[in-house]
């Protein structure tokens, strides 16, 4: 399916999936699940997301001997499933020296599959500002919903300060970002495993990033060995800091991240397979062995998804885009659930619901989230807005001072 534009008319032009409003026609009920965690390794020209020593190690290890499926597949696979998926490739080209599946193609696809595929984008920190124009572009044109980050395989510090400007954007965008934690497949078994360094994807790093950025919602990718007692912390601290299961087979997860998802962590857990390495089948077949409560299993399986991925509206009917708007102009979807503060606006101007959108207020910036029941009273400060106050170091006047990580 296309993606429609108003008015009736259809688009394939890569370079225009979002431009007007994008129609999506799945009801959220009617899922079983949502996994958070898929890959696009091949794109539509053949062309692999990685070296082929990195991906045959990386499949070797998991036993996947499947040949890669294309995005048309990976939609047709969860459609049969009555699942949801978010895809994304990685963009580690800087390091690697291959270019993987741009992310205007997952983000194609996803428009050509809105019933079962929420598009995400990687976009390097190395690539500096104009990354940070790329990812601007990339939700306000393309409806991309997240970002995924590698930092073993990109080869940086989460909590490098050259990657903040990239975070800020994302930041403002109110889209969340996803980080690979823990060991990886990628170059195991290779010499000198691919030259890829762990030490990257220590989950500890990402509480820098949490405490600096605290209206980016964060998802720790996999349970994040050999760090998984950090990794808790991190989530148990921050407000925004989720974990998705991705990655291992739910038989081999620790006891104290089955005690935490059961209990503390409930509604900050996340179903993700890491398909095509391990197939939703089996990650869901190993799931349903562990003894977490009958409460907390649709948690995982789906709410919490819908919950941070901002879909809670469209329970009962359409998904929803999260651009919509006239002649070019991009705006967010309003919605009661945004978990972090108004963007892009003075306080004051923010109304229930969704009038702005309707007409009934001033328009809302590019790329600008909007919360159905946020009031800030006269002369109350909201944090993070576009118009930052003297006290606000972050925003006024930069960063805070941070050293780099020693390797």
């Amino acid at each position: 399916m296309a993606a429609r534009i108003s008015g009736g008319r259809e688009r394939n032009d890569i370079n225009r999936i979002t431009k007007g409003s994008v129609d999506a026609s799945v009801n959220v009920d009617d899922l079983v699940a949502i996994d958070v965690h898929t890959h696009a390794e091949v794109s539509a020209a053949g062309q692999d997301a990685l070296s082929p020593e990195l991906l045959d190690a990386s499949r070797a290890l998991f036993k996947a001997d499947r040949r890669p499926p294309t995005l048309p597949e990976i939609a047709a696979y969860y459609r049969d499933r009555r699942m949801a998926c978010v895809v994304f490739s990685v963009d580690a080209e800087a390091a690697t020296g291959v270019p993987g599946v741009p992310n205007e193609e997952v983000a194609k696809a996803a428009a050509d599959n809105p019933d079962v595929m929420i598009p995400f984008a990687s976009v390097d920190p190395a690539r500096g500002r104009a990354g940070v124009r790329q990812a601007r572009r990339l939700v306000t044109e393309f409806g991309v919903r997240g970002f995924k980050f590698h930092p073993s395989v990109q080869a940086f510090y989460p909590n490098d300060r050259g990657a903040y400007p990239l975070y800020e954007a994302i930041e403002e965008l109110g889209v969340p970002a996803v980080f690979h934690t823990g060991q990886t497949g990628i170059g195991a078994g290779t010499p000198g495993g691919g030259g890829i360094r762990l030490k990257y994807s220590s989950p500890l790093l990402l509480d820098d990033v949490a405490a600096d950025f605290p209206g980016l919602p964060i998802v720790l990718a996999h349970p994040s060995f050999p760090w998984q007692d950090e990794a808790l912390a991190v989530a148990t601290h921050k407000p925004l800091v989720h974990i998705d299961l991705s990655g291992w087979s739910p038989k081999y997860f620790p006891p104290q991240l089955v005690q935490y998802a059961n209990t503390l962590l409930q509604d900050k857990v996340l179903f993700g397979s890491d398909y095509p390495l391990i197939t939703p089948d089996r990650w869901l077949a190993d799931f349903g062995a562990l003894p977490i409560k009958p409460e907390v299993r649709p948690k995982i399986l789906k709410d919490n998804a819908v919950r941070l991925l901002g879909l809670a509206a469209a329970r009962g009917g359409q998904l929803g885009a999260v651009v919509r708007g006239l002649g070019g102009e991009v705006t967010a979807v309003a919605r009661d659930d945004l978990p972090h503060p108004v963007r892009g606006q003075r306080p004051e101007q923010v109304v229930a619901g969704d009038e702005q959108l309707a007409g009934g207020g001033p328009r809302p910036r590019v790329g600008q989230q909007l919360a159905g029941q946020v009031r800030v009273e006269p002369g109350e400060r909201a944090p993070f807005i576009h118009d930052p106050g003297p006290g606000d170091e972050r925003l006024h006047r930069g960063y805070p001072a941070r050293q780099r990580p020693r390797p």
